[in-house]
């Protein structure tokens, strides 16, 4: 009866996993063990719940003084705004950023393009959708071409977000055929045990 309830729950988390989309960034958005969670909201989601949104290139990283750092804020980068989804109206936007490793922060360098998600307190994370440009391909099909739109020259050198769809597909169909084959033993297993069961029985004894 164990081996039942075990097959049922393994399938129960499949089912439950299909619901929701995997973090994807670049590799400097790798949540590690910053503890906001396996999965990133959606762009449409997570626009709700920043306080700017654009896409910049990175101007300057320079460390914030001792005095004034604390676990959010290590490190203090200047973009130039290229194009925004919300706010961030002026040419120029300053983030933060955390401590790299184990932290939360995120690692930035001069002439890097990144779509941005800056919270209300100017911090950006690896808990949030920033990453690079080139990585940014959902983001940019679920937010539009913002404001004024990203040069064609940019917008090539994102990958198609055809291709990310794609693998979301094909890991989904995967974790569907587990969770039937799962369920297919779960309940082909009694049925077959339960028939061998009958066809041992003589004649006599089933009537």
């Amino acid at each position: 009866m164990k081996w039942k309830i075990t097959l049922f729950v393994a399938t129960l988390a499949l089912l439950v996993n299909l619901q929701v989309a995997p973090a994807r960034g670049s590799t400097s958005t790798t949540q590690g063990t910053c503890g906001c969670g396996a999965f990133y909201p959606s762009p449409n989601d997570a626009i709700q719940d920043a306080g700017a949104v654009f896409t910049g290139e990175v101007v300057s990283v320079t460390d914030i003084p001792a005095e004034q750092a604390d676990a959010f804020r290590q490190k203090r980068i200047v973009f130039k705004v290229i194009n925004r989804w919300k706010m961030a109206r002026g040419a120029e936007s300053v983030v933060d950023t955390g401590p790299l490793g184990e932290g939360c922060g995120l690692e930035f360098s001069p002439g890097e393009i990144w779509v941005v998600y800056m919270d209300t307190s100017r911090i950006v994370s690896k808990c949030t959708r920033t990453r690079l440009l080139e990585e940014a391909g959902e983001d940019l099909a679920q937010l539009g071409p913002g404001n004024p739109p990203l040069s064609d020259e940019l917008v090539a050198r994102v990958k198609p977000v055809e291709s990310v769809e794609r693998l979301r597909g094909i890991n989904l169909y995967g974790r569907l055929g587990l969770a039937a084959l799962i369920l297919a033993a779960c309940l082909g297993g009694p049925f077959i045990y339960y028939r061998r069961k009958w066809s041992a029985t003589p004649p006599n004894e089933a009537s």
